[in-house]
């Protein structure tokens, strides 16, 4: 038995291989206290260079890590409870806070379409990143609904 079969019958490889990857993540920008030493960013470069070192495919991480997309919705939910919280400075900031999105949105979605085009990228892919500014709880609903790869 290899250990791509292995780890395919493991429910919780994927999810533990994220949250440690995350951990170490966190623990990098704890110590050189950097933006761009994301934590999120720091575990998607771990959790792919493990991968293709160790030549585990990513169906078999994806089998484990899927239970983490299951919380992602009630996660994102959550986040509403400090949002709710800032109300009065959402209010007075309401004006910055909408031309900043739409000009995100505006912006977000020309790059898209000009890397696409400019690689000659199917349609589908377009679909499959158009979504991804939002938060993954959402995207993944997002994409499915508009005939992209989740």
């Amino acid at each position: 038995m290899n250990i791509n079969e292995m780890l395919s019958e493991s429910l919780f490889f994927g999810m533990i291989l994220s949250l440690l990857a995350y951990k170490i993540g966190f623990e990098i920008q704890k110590k050189y206290k950097k933006v761009f030493l994301n934590p999120l960013l720091i575990a998607i470069v771990l959790v792919i260079v493990f991968l293709l070192i160790t030549g585990i495919s990513y169906e078999t991480y994806q089998y484990g890590a899927k239970y983490l997309s299951y919380f992602l919705t009630p996660v994102t939910v959550c986040l509403a409870v400090p949002l709710y919280k800032q109300m009065e400075t959402l209010k007075k900031n309401m004006a910055a806070i909408l031309i900043s999105i739409a000009i995100g949105c505006v912006t977000h979605a020309g790059v898209l379409i000009a890397i696409i085009t400019m690689f000659k990228m199917d349609k589908q892919l377009l679909m499959s990143v158009m979504s991804k500014s939002v938060t993954t709880a959402i995207a993944l609903g997002v994409t499915n609904e508009i005939g992209g790869i989740q």
